[in-house]
């Protein structure tokens, strides 16, 4: 059995800073304040209107590497 301690893991997970989600009118509008800021966690999901939970998750290259979104449309 291998050792779990010869495995370099690590987490991804999207950045709100630079997805283009944050600004999309079809994201997930949840947010969070933490250290006096607002952080829009909603639009780092694998979900929003264009991509229903439980259907079908965003691209993974849209979440994780900035990719644009074929639906994206900014909110005014």
């Amino acid at each position: 059995m291998p050792n779990i301690d010869e495995f370099d893991m690590h987490g991804q997970w999207a950045n709100p800073n630079t997805i283009e989600c944050t600004d999309c009118i079809y994201r997930d509008v949840e947010t969070i304040k933490l250290d006096g800021k607002e952080i829009p966690i909603g639009a780092t999901r694998c979900f929003c209107d264009m991509y229903p939970e439980g259907v079908e998750m965003k691209p993974t290259g849209i979440t994780l590497r900035g990719e644009h979104c074929e639906f994206f449309e900014r909110e005014e």
